[in-house]
């Protein structure tokens, strides 16, 4: 292990770190290891381990997350590169947070972590990783793509220690996420809700709109609020080479709704296939909203839009009343 270099991805909706094959020094091994486990500070699953040490990390005798990081500046001069889909001009917060949350690491190690945003990360983290040329971390956003690489042997194991502090310091069915065939390739980082509706409280009270609480209320007010002359709902998907994904995300929830679990883990697992009556069934049900016409403001070519509105403006409608309702993530806030 010491000979290779490795990768380490964290997953947005499931956070992972993980190890690719790749050659390198054992400067750069020890590296990312040390950057692993640091991320695990910043999903908040190690903040006293972590956290406790950072105000003196540097002094000899200091350590981070129970010993497995000695704070003795053995790092010093090096530099670790974590690649993210997460860049400054789309969400400054958000970068912000994940870079700070290496501070601690830094201090302890003397190394220097970068920050690397892009929004093709779909395309260049696979041709970098089948390139032989991976990042040192890898933020990734997506399960899927993670177990991906590790399905194609691009991902080694956690070392004993790093694995022991994943499947010990975190909640009941957490680790698993990042677990394939008994081994640990990754630790959770953070996590988002996917099925938010947003919209305008006073907009609902000047209309007299209720909460709905129910998919069948959902659509009874979609229904209404059409027929009172307004627009529902609002939506862009435009995300570069990930276009798209915001349906995905429609797709995900109303299979649940549809189908119930089992069906969606034999979805998940390719077990049956896209054009399966069940899956027909959810893409029918999401048309139902993003192919209404009476839904979306601009009718016909309004639904044609929503392919080139960018996913960071989808909702911006609603703060200029031109529409009522926004399904997007808990990350849109």
């Amino acid at each position: 292990m010491i000979q290779r270099k490795r990768l380490l991805v964290m997953a947005a909706a499931t956070a992972v770190l993980a190890g690719a094959c790749g050659s390198s020094t054992k400067s750069g091994s020890s590296a990312t290891t040390a950057a692993g486990a640091a991320t695990t500070k910043a999903a908040g699953t190690a903040t006293t381990a972590a956290g406790g040490t950072a105000t003196t990390a540097g002094a000899a005798g200091d350590s981070l997350l129970n010993g497995i990081i000695k704070c003795t500046q053995q790092y010093k001069g090096k530099e670790v590169h974590i690649f993210s889909p997460v860049r400054d001009s789309d969400t400054v917060a958000a970068a912000t947070e994940l870079r700070n949350a290496f501070a601690p690491l830094e201090k302890c190690t003397g190394m220097k972590v970068t920050w690397d945003g892009t929004d093709q990360f779909e395309t260049e983290v696979k041709v970098r990783v089948n390139g032989g040329n991976p990042p040192d971390v890898v933020d990734f956003p997506q399960p899927g793509g993670f177990l991906d690489l590790v399905n194609k042997a691009k991902l080694i194991p956690f070392p004993d220690d790093l694995a022991k502090l994943v499947t010990t310091d975190n909640v009941g069915g957490w680790p698993e996420l990042a677990t394939v065939g008994g081994k640990v390739y990754g630790v959770p980082q953070r996590a988002n809700v996917k099925s938010f509706v947003w919209y305008s409280p006073a907009d609902f009270k000047a209309k007299g709109y209720a909460i709905p609480k129910t998919l069948d209320e959902l659509k009874t007010l979609s229904d209404k609020i059409a027929a009172d002359g307004g627009t529902a709902w609002c939506a862009g998907i435009e995300s570069g080479v990930a276009t798209g994904w915001v349906v995905t995300d429609w797709f995900e929830d109303f299979m649940l709704r549809i189908n119930g679990p089992d069906v969606y883990d034999q979805w998940v697992q390719h077990k049956i296939p896209f054009n399966d009556p069940k899956v027909k069934a959810v893409a029918d049900a999401v048309g139902s909203y993003l192919k209404n016409p009476k839904y979306i403001a601009g009718g016909d070519n309004g639904i044609k839009a929503i392919a080139t509105t960018k996913f960071q403006d989808g909702g911006f409608p609603i703060l200029d009343h031109k529409c009522y309702m926004h399904r997007q993530a808990s990350f849109y806030s």
